[in-house]
């Protein structure tokens, strides 16, 4: 026993003696997180971050803004920091990937979403749907990667009156990148509108305003539901406490604070969980009224059962 004692002090010496790894140590986990709905599973994918100015939000003085971010602690003088997410949502039927990330459209180069993609355990081609919950470029160039496809076997689809509007060759607004991406996928491209059925346990939920077509999408197993709004939001710190604030990339600015209002009245009562795509990453949690406005609850880390 006095030999064995010996020799274990002797390597716990040695291993502590051992030098520790050299260089730096900052880079992050992959950007997935896991997220159950019932018998679906849900991986909220980022696929970057982007700085928005203050002069980005209409209805509030710039200067409350930061106020408001910093005292989340979360402003630089690049701006207002803004995560973009997406979501893949595992049916068991179906893979279904809403919003397809930025890639490099505005001259963000973001395009984290195919690495992180992998990193949870998926790959491009697994994925067979792709809804889009609208045309702008942050959710519709990480379509393509490298002039090709990222998802060779999914359809895409979009509200008919989205297409419609941002596929007009007259709306100079529409990203290059954005168009090309849908041109590249040519008869996998599809339209839908509300009332159509794309796939069992997902339902097309009309959310206008920040654009013609803007969609949400209410996923539902077992009773449990998660709903994907998109843009709704573009800062969880400014638009929460106050739904009335708009931002200037919404098309009818009147419009998408009711839909936001409405929104946001519906899921706090009903105790409804919701992912959205600038929320901070995982961008999942639900929404308690507080005096005029909300509080965004989030999702708590926690490893699936």
């Amino acid at each position: 026993m006095t030999a064995r004692r010996f020799v274990l002090c002797l390597l716990t010496g040695l291993l502590f003696a051992l030098p520790s790894a050299a260089g730096s140590h900052d880079t992050q986990v992959p950007g997935w997180f896991r997220y159950a709905v019932g018998d679906f599973t849900v991986t909220a994918l980022q696929d970057g971050e982007i700085n928005l100015p203050p002069s980005s939000f209409q209805g509030i003085p710039a200067d409350q803004i930061q106020a408001l971010s910093a005292r989340a602690f979360s402003y630089s003088d690049k701006g207002v920091p803004t995560s973009v997410n997406a979501y893949l949502v595992d049916t068991g039927a179906h893979r279904i990937l809403v919003d397809a990330g930025n890639a490099e459209c505005y001259g963000w180069k973001l395009g984290a979403l195919a690495a992180n993609l992998k990193a949870s355990g998926y790959a491009p081609n697994d994925i067979d749907i792709i809804v889009l919950t609208h045309m702008h470029g942050d959710h519709v160039c990480g379509l393509v990667e490298n002039g090709k496809k990222l998802f060779p076997k999914a359809s895409v689809w979009a509200d008919a009156k989205e297409a419609a509007y941002w596929l007009d060759d007259k709306n100079k607004a529409t990203p290059a990148g954005a168009r090309a991406a849908v041109a590249l996928y040519g008869k996998d491209f599809h339209t839908f509108k509300p009332g159509d059925v794309i796939a069992a346990g997902m339902t097309i939920v009309p959310a206008p305003g920040h654009t013609p077509g803007h969609t949400a999408f209410r996923f539902e197993s077992k009773g449990a539901v998660l709903l994907v709004f998109g843009d709704i939001v573009h800062n969880s710190f400014v638009q929460f406490a106050h739904p009335d604030v708009s931002v200037m990339s919404d098309t009818d600015r009147v419009q998408a604070i009711a839909t936001r209002q409405a929104l946001f009245a519906k899921v706090a009562a009903e105790n409804t969980p919701v992912a959205g795509a600038h929320v901070p990453f995982p961008g999942i949690g639900r929404l308690r009224k507080d005096g005029n406005g909300y509080v965004f609850v989030p999702v708590e880390f926690t490893p699936r059962p």
